[in-house]
């Protein structure tokens, strides 16, 4: 199976008793990329029930997989939600690697998502707290040199969802659910690690989904970003201002 990184649209992870890796919701070349490839095809008019799709059954080891993060053609990052171990899944020969643990024991931490700048591993907490692992995916074994940040989300909303902005060198946090009282949309921030800073991107507003949603992924997409409201199995395309420029249902 080859794919260009062009061609990847999501990868989820399911919490089910299943424990399947549903990866690359992907559209052919020519509907994923016109002949300016920092203007893509809308969201309607990839395959998402066609054979671009595939899954793939993991090992019951990894039955509650919380975020992927694409490293070539061929291989994934994955890890476990309460343990800060992380695997590498080749797709080709559906073989499941261990890479990595935080400290020994593993540390026990809610990690809601993975992303790679160049070689460089970051994981996030609900609570907003990135570890950073230097060279993450030509290491091995225990890490002990690893890097934390402090986004200052912790009292702000629930993190669930992170992947990099290769073109800023920086990584897109997504928001599940605002700690604000009857808040009517979620946010989705920035983080660079350069300059450890954190800012908001964007709000997306409940009232242009059309109904209540948490986020529980989301990608970046040259000009726009796909965010997965996970529970209403609903993804949306959102412009850099956080317009909704379409959604598609999953069911």
């Amino acid at each position: 199976m080859i794919m260009t990184r062009n061609q990847i649209v999501f990868t989820i992870a399911t919490i089910a008793s299943l424990s399947i890796l549903v990866g690359y919701l992907a559209a052919s070349n020519d509907s994923l990329i016109d002949e300016n490839p920092l203007n893509p095809a809308s969201i309607s008019e990839y395959q998402f029930e066609k054979k671009s799709s595939s899954q793939w059954a993991l090992p019951k080891l990894l039955r509650e997989i919380s975020g992927i993060a694409v490293v070539d053609n061929q291989r994934l990052l994955i890890h476990q939600d309460e343990t800060v171990v992380v695997y590498l899944f080749d797709v080709d020969t559906q073989l499941v690697t261990p890479l990595f643990q935080l400290g020994e024991p593993a540390l026990k931490r809610d990690i809601e998502g993975i992303a790679l700048l160049q070689s460089d591993v970051y994981l996030i907490t609900s609570t907003g707290a990135i570890y950073k692992v230097t060279d993450g995916l030509n290491r091995s074994g225990v890490i002990e040199d690893y890097v934390v940040f402090d986004t200052g989300l912790a009292d702000v909303c629930e993190i669930e969802g992170l992947d990099e902005d290769l073109t800023k060198g920086s990584l897109v946090l997504a928001c599940k659910q605002m700690f604000v009282k009857d808040a009517d949309y979620i946010s989705v921030y920035q983080f660079t690690p350069e300059t450890n800073q954190t800012a908001r991107l964007f709000d997306i507003s409940f009232a242009d989904i059309g109904q209540p949603v948490r986020a529980t992924a989301i990608t970046t997409r040259f000009d726009h970003y796909i965010v997965l409201f996970g529970k209403k199995n609903l993804l949306a395309q959102i412009a850099e201002n956080g317009s909704v420029v379409g959604n598609q249902s999953l069911k």
